[in-house]
């Protein structure tokens, strides 16, 4: 999205219809087809207060991550991609090649601290796009603090919405979830290829090199 640094937040559409993400994780997660998301914390125990360590390490996390390559959801990524993405940002891009899922169950958080994206090392380039599954809302969605709210403040974001941010530079993350409903969600970085940057950096999560050919690729190899 060319001048995202200074939108700081950009609210995209797209058409469920066309682009169908729930089926697949609802598939990974061996969930029926008329199941709710939002109600996932009946199915699964409830689980300690992550922190940053443990944030992507629970149960429902080890049974997405081991079932979604046997679902249809890169093909529905891909599409996204080159549908929407596309759209927003000029020029060739780099893509994460495996989208960070998120949990954020009732009385708990789903990453473990506010953070910006430049602590851990990413890209500074990278632009983050942020899909929630479920409606999230109030204390269950993500919180971004910016020049102009001076704290911590929820981004609304509807089921067939996206949030487009620079997480870079923008202090975010999110607050213990008091609504009685699971938000799911996952996010992606993307780099327009004119800013990309190599780097021997690893993720803190799945230790990949933040680098094209491990944890980019080029958006045009989907």
């Amino acid at each position: 999205m060319a001048g995202i640094t200074g939108e700081k937040i950009k609210i995209v559409t797209y058409d469920t219809s066309k682009i169908d993400f729930i089926s697949p994780i609802k598939a990974a997660l061996g969930l029926g087809k008329d199941e709710d998301l939002s109600q996932l914390h009946q199915k699964f125990s409830e689980e300690p207060l992550v922190t940053r360590e443990t944030d992507s390490k629970t149960v429902i996390h080890r049974r997405y991550y081991e079932n979604i390559g046997n679902t249809d959801f890169y093909n529905q990524y891909q599409h996204f991609v080159h549908n929407v993405v596309s759209n927003v940002i000029d020029g060739s891009l780099i893509v994460q090649r495996v989208p960070s899922f998120r949990v954020h169950l009732p009385n708990n958080k789903a990453v473990g601290e506010y953070h910006h994206d430049s602590d851990f090392g990413h890209q500074p380039g990278a632009i983050n796009f942020w899909i929630p599954l479920t409606d999230a809302h109030d204390s269950n969605t993500i919180h971004v603090v910016s020049a102009e709210s001076g704290g911590p403040k929820p981004v609304n974001v509807k089921y067939g919405e996206a949030l487009a941010f620079d997480a870079i530079n923008s202090l975010h993350g999110n607050e213990i979830n008091r609504t009685g409903q699971t938000r799911i969600s996952f996010d992606f970085r993307v780099v327009p290829e004119r800013d990309y940057v190599e780097s021997s950096q690893v993720s803190i999560n799945t230790m990949a090199r933040l680098a094209l050919g491990d944890y980019y690729l080029h958006a045009s190899e989907m």
